[in-house]
């Protein structure tokens, strides 16, 4: 797997985990509902918390002159993650709202990025509201377990939402529409956004069939984690700080997604509610808290590595 990771084209791998992430689902749909939560876990708490894993090499090659060590970063990484925990404790919408902007900047960047040719302000900006058409598909798609689960831990009050398909086809034509915009624009060539349309339908088809719990399991290990992980690597492999060996690379890797997959196998086994009402919850504000610092050390390296293409 890592030798196809590191030779693979962004675009070959984006290929390769739309396969996969097909199979899985064809798969969770021959053994029934009963494998609903053990797949959301084993999917969000492996490859899901594993690309974050890789946070401390991220910074370094965005930073390479001043190369920060372990324990020093994990103090910063955890404070920064503690004072997310805090806003949400203080302010649970302000708290939501954040998360939503900076998953959307995160979630359209990883999407996009990688597959123009330049990327500038505009390049970024648009990333961004693609990921807004993301969240809105997935949301609106899965409304009622989205309202469920915001009430449950937010203050916000949201009211049920009335589901049409005359809604849902227009939300998908939009979104079909906005991802041709980098083909005519010249940003990126057809192939590309061949891959992105057909990502885009199958996410679409994806959030229409299965429940909020796992779409976002798809879409966030599958679409989301494989390609970052992909430019991760590959980052690494090319850097000044390339190991002899990945044995060190994978070991913070297991060993920084084992304790979440553990406690969330745990959570599965001793509570009788259901996954909507106790780990998607849970999942949500650990989840914003640790990915904040990891959005902007991965945006920080994505500049990094574009500039030094450049340079060369």
């Amino acid at each position: 797997m890592l030798p196809f990771i590191l030779r693979a084209s962004f675009r070959r791998v984006k290929l390769f985990s739309l396969a996969v992430a097909c199979i899985s689902l064809v798969i969770l749909y021959w053994i029934g509902e009963k494998a609903e939560s053990l797949f959301f876990i084993l999917h969000v708490f492996t490859l899901g918390i594993a690309h974050g894993a890789l946070d401390r090499w991220m910074f370094n090659i965005a930073n390479p002159s001043k190369p920060i060590r372990k324990l020093t970063f994990y103090s910063s990484y955890l404070l920064i993650v503690g004072l997310i925990i805090l806003l949400w404790w203080f302010s649970e919408s302000t708290a939501l709202i954040l998360f939503i902007i900076y998953s959307a900047w995160h979630f359209g960047e990883v999407e996009w990025n990688h597959l123009f040719k330049k990327v500038k302000q505009v390049q970024n900006g648009y990333a961004f509201f693609w990921g807004l058409f993301l969240f809105s598909s997935m949301f609106y798609l899965n409304s009622s377990e989205t309202v469920q689960v915001i009430n449950i831990f937010s203050d916000l009050a949201i009211s049920s939402v009335d589901f049409s398909l005359q809604t849902t086809f227009i939300i998908i034509i939009a979104w079909l529409s906005y991802s041709l915009i980098p083909f005519i624009l010249k940003w990126t060539d057809a192939k590309n956004v061949v891959i992105q349309m057909a990502n885009v339908l199958a996410l679409s088809l994806i959030f229409y069939f299965f429940n909020l719990a796992i779409s976002f399991a798809v879409f966030f290990f599958y679409f989301h984690s494989l390609p970052s992980l992909s430019f991760e690597l590959k980052s690494i492999d090319k850097s000044c700080f390339r190991p002899a060996n990945y044995k060190s690379i994978l070991m913070e890797m297991i060993l920084l997604s084992l304790i979440p997959l553990l406690g969330g196998i745990g959570f599965i086994l001793l509570d009788e509610k259901s996954l909507i009402e106790t780990v998607l919850p849970v999942l949500i504000i650990l989840g914003s808290a640790i990915s904040f610092p990891h959005t902007f050390i991965y945006a920080w390296a994505v500049r990094r590595t574009s500039d030094s293409g450049k340079s060369r």
